[in-house]
């Protein structure tokens, strides 16, 4: 288990598709980004535009040949809940609150605590483990 959509208070998360850059692989509900009109895995320092709602592994010439498409969950900001894998670092029920980055697209990296929005990507919100909790992808130009 990398990412799991844990719960969705909201009405507003909704489902978008779009054709997938080359060469990518996303597993299902692996953190995507949309970039110059095509999704892929989202990168550490990315603002994640939502998950992936199946697996995809797209050829290197996807973009202008195939244009195999990815149905992903643009979820609400702050509100959407993703049951998250953590690497490195030790996060524990103090962290609550904290915000932190990807280490992959399927999972947090622990020793990253955001100290500015430009490294935000998402915030503890329930700590379960040290392995992992629960966290709230985070629109970055709320945080202050």
């Amino acid at each position: 288990m990398s990412v799991n959509l844990y719960r969705d208070y909201a009405e507003t998360s909704r489902t978008r598709t779009d054709i997938v850059a080359n060469s990518q692989t996303i597993a299902q509900w692996d953190f995507v980004q949309k970039v110059a009109w095509f999704v892929q895995a989202a990168g550490t320092t990315w603002v994640i535009d939502g998950s992936a709602n199946k697996a995809i592994t797209s050829a290197s010439d996807n973009q202008t040949v195939a244009k195999a498409q990815l149905s992903y969950t643009k979820p609400t900001f702050n509100v959407t809940e993703f049951r998250v894998t953590i690497t490195w670092g030790t996060i524990t029920a103090a962290d609550e609150g904290k915000y932190y980055k990807l280490a992959t697209s399927s999972t947090v990296d622990g020793t990253s605590e955001a100290t500015g929005k430009a490294d935000a990507q998402l915030r503890l919100v329930k700590f379960e483990s040290a392995t992992s909790s629960i966290f709230v992808v985070i629109d970055t130009d709320l945080i202050v």
